[in-house]
């Protein structure tokens, strides 16, 4: 008598319209080239701005300047880090799960705490000390008002607390 609990088996090859497990030759080149090209072209904008306005600035004003391009530089290399993530779970997921070799239920679930889910709002409150560190101490941003920056603020800690107080069900369903 054949076991009823369990469900069957899956089969032992892909179908035959199935992508290959293996990326293309020019999507792994895509892969690589893009990021660099994006740092390439980051690098290359702030060069040109710098050398053409560094001779009347100070050093203060040019490190001011320089933040926003090195935070650039680090979200390419998240971005890149991210996308080969992705592409490392796709090609474990393909090898695991032969019945569904073009990933039409992967859903990727980083294993955080909830807590991992106010880190726009840490984020957010850092920068908002930084502008009004700049504009108390030192008198730069005359226009700034610190009633923006705080709605600014919690408007994302809104969003961030509604995301974390009402359970989202990650299971997807065809």
């Amino acid at each position: 008598m054949p076991d009823t609990d369990r469900p069957p088996a899956a089969p032992s090859k892909p179908q035959s319209a199935a992508p290959s497990a293996s990326p293309s030759v020019w999507r792994q080149v895509a892969r690589r080239a893009v990021p660099l090209l994006a740092a390439a072209a980051i690098v290359a904008w702030w060069t040109i701005i710098v050398s053409a306005r560094m001779r009347d600035w100070g050093p203060v004003k040019t490190a001011i300047f320089t933040i926003p391009f090195l935070l650039a530089l680090v979200l390419v290399g998240l971005f890149y880090r991210a996308l080969g993530t992705y592409e490392r779970i796709r090609r474990h997921w393909v090898k695991n799960n032969p019945d569904d070799p073009a990933c039409k239920n992967l859903l990727v679930v980083y294993e955080l705490s909830r807590k991992a889910l106010y880190i726009p709002t840490i984020v957010v409150s850092l920068a908002a000390s930084a502008l009004m560190v700049l504009k108390d101490r030192w008198g730069m941003l005359p226009g700034l008002d610190p009633k923006l920056l705080g709605g600014i603020w919690r408007g994302v800690f809104f969003l961030n607390f509604l995301v974390e107080e009402y359970d989202i069900d990650l299971r997807a369903s065809n």
